[in-house]
């Protein structure tokens, strides 16, 4: 697995908690946040698909289990 699988991803979830707290206080329901709802949710299909792949693949799979042995058994 790659980081580029999950950095878009991450990405989007910074803009977004940064977005929601610049906006905190103000109006949440004003034309601007539906119009910035709509093109996040939009933008963000490509990334979280991404990266739902990649977690969800044999390769992350290995490396958990990988690491939760090398855990368990010691250095």
């Amino acid at each position: 697995m790659d980081h580029s699988e999950l950095g878009p991803a991450r990405e989007l979830d910074v803009f977004h908690q940064a977005g929601c707290e610049a906006g905190h206080g103000r109006k949440p329901n004003g034309p601007g946040a539906a119009l910035l709802a709509r093109s996040f949710s939009k933008d963000a299909r490509m990334p979280l698909a991404r990266a739902s792949a990649a977690i969800e693949s044999t390769r992350f799979r290995d490396l958990v289990l990988d690491t939760a042995a090398w855990i368990e058994a010691g250095g």
